[in-house]
Protein backbone atom coordinates (compact mmCIF):
# COMPACT_ATOMS: atom_id res chain seq x y z
CA UNK A 1 0.00 0.00 0.00
CA UNK A 2 1.60 3.21 -1.14
CA UNK A 3 1.74 6.04 1.61
CA UNK A 4 -0.82 8.56 0.51
CA UNK A 5 -3.66 6.25 0.54
CA UNK A 6 -2.70 4.70 3.69
CA UNK A 7 -2.81 8.54 5.13
CA UNK A 8 -5.81 9.39 3.13
CA UNK A 9 -7.48 6.16 5.11
CA UNK A 10 -6.40 7.29 8.85
CA UNK A 11 -7.23 11.03 8.03
CA UNK A 12 -11.04 9.40 6.78
CA UNK A 13 -11.03 8.29 10.82
CA UNK A 14 -13.37 5.41 10.18
CA UNK A 15 -12.09 2.33 12.23
CA UNK A 16 -13.27 -0.31 10.45
CA UNK A 17 -11.36 1.49 7.26
CA UNK A 18 -8.39 1.82 9.54
CA UNK A 19 -7.62 -1.44 10.54
CA UNK A 20 -8.33 -2.93 7.29
CA UNK A 21 -5.45 -0.72 5.64
CA UNK A 22 -3.25 -1.83 8.28
CA UNK A 23 -3.78 -5.40 7.57
CA UNK A 24 -3.51 -4.52 4.08
CA UNK A 25 -0.54 -2.51 4.25
CA UNK A 26 1.18 -5.37 6.35
CA UNK A 27 0.56 -8.45 3.80
CA UNK A 28 1.28 -6.22 0.88
CA UNK A 29 5.29 -7.32 -0.57
CA UNK A 30 4.99 -3.15 -2.27
CA UNK A 31 4.76 -1.69 1.04
CA UNK A 32 7.70 0.49 2.13
CA UNK A 33 8.06 -1.96 5.89
CA UNK A 34 10.22 1.38 7.11
CA UNK A 35 7.64 4.04 6.39
CA UNK A 36 4.89 1.61 7.38
CA UNK A 37 7.24 0.44 10.98
CA UNK A 38 6.66 3.92 11.83
CA UNK A 39 3.17 4.38 11.23
CA UNK A 40 2.47 1.41 12.98
CA UNK A 41 4.68 2.67 16.04
CA UNK A 42 2.63 6.14 15.63
CA UNK A 43 -0.54 4.64 15.78
CA UNK A 44 -0.07 1.94 18.47
CA UNK A 45 1.12 5.32 20.92
CA UNK A 46 -1.51 8.00 19.92
CA UNK A 47 -4.56 6.52 18.35
CA UNK A 48 -7.75 6.95 20.52
CA UNK A 49 -9.60 3.62 19.64
CA UNK A 50 -7.49 0.90 21.43
CA UNK A 51 -8.43 -1.67 18.71
CA UNK A 52 -6.49 0.73 16.19
CA UNK A 53 -3.26 0.50 18.96
CA UNK A 54 -3.53 -3.14 19.60
CA UNK A 55 -3.79 -4.16 15.82
CA UNK A 56 -1.39 -1.69 14.90
CA UNK A 57 1.21 -3.25 17.67
CA UNK A 58 0.33 -6.61 16.02
CA UNK A 59 1.27 -5.03 12.51
CA UNK A 60 4.93 -4.48 14.18
CA UNK A 61 5.34 -8.31 14.30
CA UNK A 62 3.92 -8.44 10.39
CA UNK A 63 6.79 -6.13 9.69
CA UNK A 64 9.46 -8.77 11.38
CA UNK A 65 7.99 -11.62 9.54
CA UNK A 66 8.85 -10.00 6.51
CA UNK A 67 11.71 -7.67 6.59
CA UNK A 68 13.55 -9.32 9.18
CA UNK A 69 14.18 -7.07 11.73
CA UNK A 70 12.61 -4.13 13.47
CA UNK A 71 14.19 -0.87 15.03
CA UNK A 72 15.56 -0.67 18.23
CA UNK A 73 13.40 1.75 19.17
CA UNK A 74 10.43 -0.41 18.03
CA UNK A 75 11.62 -3.16 19.92
CA UNK A 76 12.21 -0.96 23.05
CA UNK A 77 8.73 0.58 23.07
CA UNK A 78 6.83 -2.79 22.41
CA UNK A 79 8.59 -4.06 26.05
CA UNK A 80 7.73 -1.11 27.42
CA UNK A 81 4.39 -1.35 26.48
CA UNK A 82 4.09 -5.14 27.50
CA UNK A 83 2.07 -4.45 30.41
CA UNK A 84 -0.80 -1.98 28.86
CA UNK A 85 -4.18 -4.10 29.35
CA UNK A 86 -5.58 -2.15 26.17
CA UNK A 87 -2.80 -3.59 23.54
CA UNK A 88 -1.43 -6.38 25.61
CA UNK A 89 -1.93 -9.02 23.49
CA UNK A 90 -0.35 -7.28 20.31
CA UNK A 91 2.46 -6.28 21.77
CA UNK A 92 3.11 -9.84 22.87
CA UNK A 93 2.07 -11.00 19.17
CA UNK A 94 4.93 -8.30 17.88
CA UNK A 95 7.45 -9.20 20.18
CA UNK A 96 7.11 -13.34 19.60
CA UNK A 97 6.71 -12.19 16.07
CA UNK A 98 10.40 -10.26 16.57
CA UNK A 99 12.12 -12.99 18.03
CA UNK A 100 11.44 -15.47 15.76
CA UNK A 101 11.62 -14.02 12.43
CA UNK A 102 14.33 -11.28 13.38
CA UNK A 103 17.02 -13.09 15.58
CA UNK A 104 20.00 -12.45 13.78
CA UNK A 105 19.17 -8.64 14.97
CA UNK A 106 18.98 -10.06 18.24
CA UNK A 107 22.46 -12.44 18.37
Amino acid sequence: MVPVVFDKILAGGDETAICRALVEASYDDETDYDWFEGRCLELMLVHASSNVRKLAATCLGHVAQHSGRLAEVTVQTLIAHENDPDIRGGVETALDDWRQFARSQRE
